[in-house]
């Protein structure tokens, strides 16, 4: 029976669409993932692609989640009610957010805390960066919004839940 893909739901509700984050494997290197979403008819579902670029994969981590060579992690804030209009397009992701032992930032550590912290700024780094760019660009909804608002929580969430680990 195959394992359910990683999602956390947003408690917003914005609208009668709450968002769901989804981690999902990309294997074209798309010069812009947004057009891509939209050219094939999910732009009402994917509302946001947060690249996780920098996490490249060669090799294979974990057997169920077995993804492609040379692909990277994207997370995206998704419309509840239409997730299964994506699970054709993208590998997804089945291990909780809060493990990022797919995620390889630019620094590394061999002390196996520090890594996992670095892994968490990697991501939180990323979600930043994405945000700010949106927002400088105005092209972010209410309910965009609140999906960053609550994934920036969840992260600082997975940070001290790290620090306390180590």
């Amino acid at each position: 029976m195959p394992s359910k893909p990683t999602q956390r739901r947003n408690s917003d509700n914005l609208d009668g669409k709450p968002l769901r984050t989804l981690r999902a494997w990309v294997t074209k290197p798309y010069d812009d993932l947004i057009a891509y979403i939209w050219s094939n008819g999910l732009g009402e579902v994917i509302l946001e692609a947060v690249s996780l670029e920098g996490t490249r994969s060669t090799a294979s981590v974990h057997v169920s989640d077995a993804h492609p060579k040379d692909s990277y992690l994207v997370d995206f804030a998704v419309v509840e009610r239409e997730m299964d209009r994506i699970r054709g397009h993208f590998a997804l992701v089945t291990l909780p957010l809060d493990n990022v032992s797919f995620v390889t930032p630019t620094l590394d550590s061999d002390v196996t805390e520090r890594r996992i912290l670095l892994r968490h700024y990697h991501v939180h780094k990323k979600y930043l960066q994405q945000h700010v760019q949106r927002e400088a660009n105005d092209q972010m909804s209410i309910l965009v919004l609140a999906w960053y608002n609550m994934r920036f929580i969840e992260i600082r969430r997975d940070i001290r839940k790290a620090f306390e680990c180590s």
